[in-house]
C-alpha cells in the first residue's frame, strides 16, 4: 500500500522502485516515478508491462506508437527473447520483478489507440503498420483478438474507398453541422457519419471486452494523450476529430511535412475510453526537459480539460514514468535537487533566479524577507545560518511566562536586521556578479584556437550558436572547422526535391548548364570546382537574382545526380532525372525513400550548409559531411556502432586536432533522437582518443537549440546578440536553407521557420537575465556590444572529464544496446 495514496495498491515493480528512488512526490494529484535516463525509462516501463500481463493474462492492453516507446519496445523484446539468460534474470532481480515464469500473450487482447485518417494500412507511417510490426508480430499478440484501426476497411458510402472520397486526404468535418452544397459534399457528409458510426462501434467493442486494463502512452507538448488534444472532454469516447498545431507539428515527420499533417483528421480513443475501467493501470512516459512544463501541469493541476492527462487522477493505478529532466519542474523534484549533495553556487543562482521570475521582481529589489520566505532561497547556507542566528538572539524578559508577547531586544533586532540585509545583498550580488562574468566570457572571442563545430543535423550549429561562431571567425588567428554528423535527408520533402529537379530539367533543356558539355565532365569534371556553385549562388544572392540562385543550386543537383546514380552522359542525366521524378510521383508523403534518393536529399542539405558558412568566408575544405550510417530513416534510429559511426569522427578529430569542440548537449533525448545518438558517438570517440592522447586541454562548448534550452544557472558563457546578428541569422537561413523556409517540419512551439523560433528564444533569454542584472545594465553600458544586445545565447563550457561524466551514464544505461 502506498503511504502517499492511502487505499491504493500499486505494483511490486513500482513499489520497489519508489523505495530506492530519492524523489518524493509533493503537491501532485497523480503518482510519478523518476528514472536516470531514457533507456532506463524504457526498461522500467517494460518490466511494469510484463508484470501486469502476468497478473492479467486475459486482459486488455493498449500501447503507444511513435518514437517515445523506442526503449520500451526494445527492452520488452530483449526480455522476452532472452528470458532465461543470466543477464535478463539479473535485470529482473535488480528491479524486484516478482515472477519467474515468462508472460504468455496468447490470451491478451490488444487495442490500437489511434490512427491518422485517411491513411492506407500498408503505409509504413500508418499506426496500423506500426502496431502490427512492433506489437502483434513483435510481442506476439493474437491478431484475431486484437482491435485495430484499418482505414482501408472502414465502410464508406456505396462501398467506395477513401481515396475516391478524400483524394487529397482532407476530411471536412464541418459537414457534420452544415448542409452539403453539392453532390460531392453530400457523399463526404455521408462518409463522415459512417466513420462516426464505426467509431461508436469501436468504443462498444472495447467496453464489451471490459475496458482497457493496461494503458501506456506518451504525452504531447500540449498535454495530449492518444489524440485527445488540449480542450478534449474528459468524457470523450472514440471519435473522428481534428488536431491542433502542436500535434500537427509532432506528426509532421510521420506524414512527410506539416502540409499533410494540417489537413489530416485522426481517429482516437477518448479520455473516457482510457479511464472507463476504474481498475485500469495507466502509465504515461515522458523524457527530456522539453516535456517538463507540461508534465508539471498534468501532474500538479486539478482535473481540467486544458490538461488532458489530468483525467488519469480518476484511476487508482495511474502513474507517470519520467526522466530526471522531464520531472525537473515538479515540486518534489526541485526539493531533491536542492537537498541532494552539498549546496553549490549553481543552486544559489537557480534559486535566486526562480525567485525573481516567480515574483516578477528585479534581483536588486530582493530583500532578506523575500529570500527567507522562499522555500528554496531560504536553503542558501548564508541565509539559513542567519535565520538560525536570529532565532537564537537574546530577548528581553517581558513576561513571556505570563503569556505576554516576547519582544527581541532592540539592539539585537537592529543588529540582526542590518546584518541580514547585508547578507541578502551579498548573496544577490554574488549571483549578479557571476552573470556579468558569464557575459564577459561571451563578449570576447578566443584567438589562436582551432574550433571543431559539430551538429547532428544541418542548421543545428547555426540555430544553436551562430553569434558565438561568428565572434570566433572575426579572428584571423583562429581556424574553424564544421562537421554535420548525419545526412539530414528526412527534412527534405518530396515536393521540394521535385521542384528542384524540374528546374534542373528546364535549365538543361535551355542550355543554361554549360558544364555538362565539357569532355571529361561525366568522368571527373563533376567532382571539381564545387566551390564555384557556392560562389555563384552567393553572388546571385548579393545581386538579388533568384534565377541565378536557382541555377547555381541546379548545378549542384547535376553533380549530385551524376555521383549518386553513376550517370555517364547527358542523355543518361536527363533520363535519370525523369526516373527520379516518376519515383517521387508515386511515393506517398512520409514514405521511406530508397537509399539513392536519401543520399540525394542529404546532398541538398549539405550544399545549404556550405552556403551558410561561406557567408563568412569559410573554405569548402573546412566543411565536412560525415553521413554517419546509423541515420537511415527508420522509425527508430539505429544505435551507433563504433566502426561504422564512431571511427569517422575519430578520424576527423585527429585530422583537425581542435582546441575547442562544440556539440549539442542533449543527454535525455529532449529533441530529435538523432541529437541523443550523436552525443553517444562523440562521447565514445573522446573515450577512445583519450586512451592514447591527453585531452585535458580540450574545451567543450555545449549548446542547445530550438528543441530545448539551458536554465540560466546552467550556462557559463552568455553571448550578447545584436539586431545585426539576428538579421544575419534570419537572412542567411532564408536564403541558404531553402528546403526549410516553408517550415515543413516545425517545432511545436512556433508555426514558422526555425530561425524565427531561435530569435524568439534568444530574446526570451535576454529577458530572463535582465531580471537579474536589470535592463539598464544593457542599454546604459559603456560597451556597444551590450548596448546593442537584444538577445542572448546560453552555452555551457566543460572539460572532457565533465562532459564524459554526463555522457558516460547515458552510454552505460543502454548496456551496450540492451545486453
Amino acid at each position: 500500500m502506498d503511504k502517499e495514496f492511502p487505499g491504493i495498491s500499486i505494483s511490486q515493480i513500482e513499489e520497489s522502485y519508489r523505495e530506492k528512488c530519492s524523489y518524493q512526490e509533493v503537491n501532485n494529484r497523480i503518482r510519478y516515478l523518476v528514472t536516470d535516463n531514457f533507456p532506463q525509462l524504457g526498461l522500467l516501463t517494460a518490466l511494469r508491462f510484463l508484470e501486469w500481463t502476468t497478473l492479467n493474462p486475459e486482459g486488455v492492453v493498449s500501447l503507444p506508437t511513435g518514437k517515445t516507446p523506442e526503449y520500451f519496445i526494445k527492452w520488452t523484446e530483449y526480455l522476452l527473447s532472452n528470458w532465461k539468460s543470466a543477464e535478463a534474470e539479473k535485470l529482473r532481480d535488480q528491479y524486484s520483478y516478482p515472477f519467474r515464469e515468462k508472460p504468455d500473450f496468447s490470451d491478451l487482447k490488444f487495442v490500437q489507440i489511434d490512427e491518422f485518417y485517411p491513411i492506407s494500412s500498408s503505409q509504413h507511417n500508418s499506426f496500423y503498420y506500426y502496431v502490427n510490426k512492433y506489437y502483434i508480430d513483435g510481442f506476439g499478440f493474437d491478431r484475431k483478438k486484437s482491435l485495430l484501426i484499418n482505414s482501408d476497411e472502414i465502410p464508406l458510402p456505396s462501398g467506395m474507398h477513401f481515396s475516391e472520397i478524400f483524394p487529397d486526404n482532407t476530411v471536412d468535418l464541418s459537414l457534420r453541422d452544415r448542409q452539403p452544397e453539392n453532390n460531392k459534399e453530400q457523399i463526404i457528409q455521408q462518409a463522415v457519419f459512417l466513420i462516426d458510426e464505426w467509431c461508436m462501434d469501436y468504443e462498444k467493442k472495447i467496453r464489451d471486452m471490459g475496458g482497457i486494463g493496461f494503458f501506456l502512452g506518451g504525452i504531447g507538448p500540449d498535454g495530449h494523450i492518444a489524440f485527445n488534444t488540449r480542450g478534449s472532454s474528459h468524457y470523450s469516447t472514440t471519435r473522428l476529430t481534428s488536431t491542433n498545431f502542436e500535434t500537427q507539428a509532432v506528426s509532421a515527420a510521420d506524414l512527410g511535412g506539416i502540409e499533410s499533417a494540417r489537413s489530416r483528421a485522426v481517429i482516437t480513443i477518448g479520455l473516457e475510453t482510457i479511464t472507463w475501467n476504474s481498475d485500469a493501470s495507466a502509465v504515461i512516459i515522458a523524457a527530456g526537459s522539453a516535456k517538463s512544463s507540461i508534465v508539471k501541469k498534468s501532474i500538479e493541476s486539478k482535473y481540467s480539460n486544458i490538461y488532458p492527462a489530468t483525467v488519469l487522477s480518476k484511476l487508482k493505478s495511474s502513474c507517470f514514468y519520467l526522466t530526471k529532466s522531464a520531472a525537473s519542474e515538479l515540486e518534489g523534484s526541485l526539493d531533491v535537487h536542492y537537498d541532494s549533495d552539498d549546496w553549490n553556487f549553481e543552486k544559489t543562482e537557480r534559486a535566486v533566479f526562480e525567485l525573481c521570475r516567480g515574483k516578477n521582481i528585479f534581483a536588486h529589489n530582493l530583500s532578506l524577507s523575500d529570500l527567507n520566505n522562499n522555500q528554496y532561497t531560504a536553503r542558501i547556507p548564508d541565509i539559513s545560518s542567519l535565520m538560525h542566528e536570529k532565532s537564537s538572539s537574546p530577548v528581553m524578559d517581558t513576561g513571556a511566562e505570563k503569556g505576554l508577547p516576547v519582544k527581541r531586544a532592540k539592539s539585537a533586532e537592529k543588529r540582526s536586521s542590518g546584518t541580514g540585509e547585508a547578507a541578502a545583498e551579498k548573496i544577490v550580488s554574488s549571483v549578479t556578479d557571476s552573470f556579468r562574468r558569464k557575459i564577459s566570457k561571451g563578449m570576447h572571442g578566443r584567438s589562436g584556437n582551432v574550433f571543431l563545430h559539430t551538429g547532428p543535423h544541418h542548421d543545428d550549429i547555426m540555430l544553436g550558436l551562430l553569434p558565438y561562431v561568428n565572434r570566433q571567425l572575426y579572428s584571423v588567428d583562429n581556424k574553424s572547422v564544421f562537421a554535420v554528423l548525419t545526412s539530414g535527408f528526412t527534412s527534405v520533402t518530396n515536393n521540394y526535391l521535385k521542384n528542384l529537379l524540374e528546374k534542373t530539367r528546364f535549365f538543361i533543356s535551355s542550355a543554361r548548364i554549360e558544364m555538362i558539355n565539357y569532355d571529361d565532365f561525366f568522368d571527373e569534371g563533376y567532382k571539381h570546382k564545387r566551390y564555384k556553385d557556392i560562389y555563384s549562388y552567393l553572388n546571385s544572392l548579393a545581386a538579388r537574382s533568384e534565377t541565378g540562385m536557382e541555377r547555381s543550386a541546379c548545378h549542384r543537383i547535376v553533380r549530385s545526380v551524376i555521383e549518386v546514380f553513376n550517370v555517364k552522359n547527358r542523355e543518361e542525366l536527363s533520363s535519370e532525372i525523369e526516373h527520379i521524378l516518376l519515383t517521387l510521383s508515386v511515393s506517398y508523403d512520409g514514405e521511406k525513400d530508397i537509399p539513392e534518393i536519401q543520399k540525394l536529399k542529404g546532398m541538398i542539405r549539405e550544399f545549404e550548409e556550405e552556403l551558410v558558412w561561406a557567408h563568412s568566408g569559410v573554405e569548402l575544405e573546412n566543411i565536412h559531411h560525415l553521413r554517419l550510417g546509423f541515420y537511415q530513416g527508420n522509425i527508430f534510429t539505429e544505435t551507433p556502432e563504433v566502426k561504422r559511426d564512431v571511427t569517422p569522427f575519430i578520424d576527423l578529430f585527429e585530422k583537425t586536432d581542435p582546441d575547442v569542440l562544440t556539440l549539442v548537449i542533449d543527454p535525455e533525448g529532449s529533441g530529435p533522437d538523432t541529437h541523443y545518438k550523436v552525443l553517444q558517438v562523440i562521447a565514445e570517440a573522446l573515450r577512445i582518443i583519450g586512451r592514447k592522447k591527453d585531452l585535458s586541454a580540450l574545451k567543450i562548448i555545449g549548446y542547445r537549440n530550438i528543441w530545448y534550452r539551458f536554465h540560466p544557472s546552467e550556462a557559463d558563457i552568455i553571448v550578447p546578440v545584436s539586431l545585426n546578428s539576428l538579421s544575419v541569422l534570419r537572412d542567411a537561413f532564408a536564403s541558404c536553407y531553402k528546403s526549410q523556409v516553408n517550415a515543413s517540419f516545425p517545432s511545436y512551439e512556433y508555426d514558422g521557420p526555425f530561425s524565427e523560433l531561435a530569435q524568439k528564444i534568444w530574446a526570451e533569454q535576454l529577458s530572463d537575465v535582465q531580471l537579474l542584472l536589470g535592463k539598464d545594465y544593457f542599454y546604459q553600458s559603456s560597451d556597444p556590444l551590450l548596448r546593442s544586445a537584444h538577445g542572448l545565447v546560453f552555452l555551457k563550457e566543460m572539460n572532457v572529464e565533465e562532459f564524459l561524466k554526463e555522457a558516460r551514464a547515458l552510454q552505460h544505461s543502454a548496456s551496450g544496446e540492451l545486453g
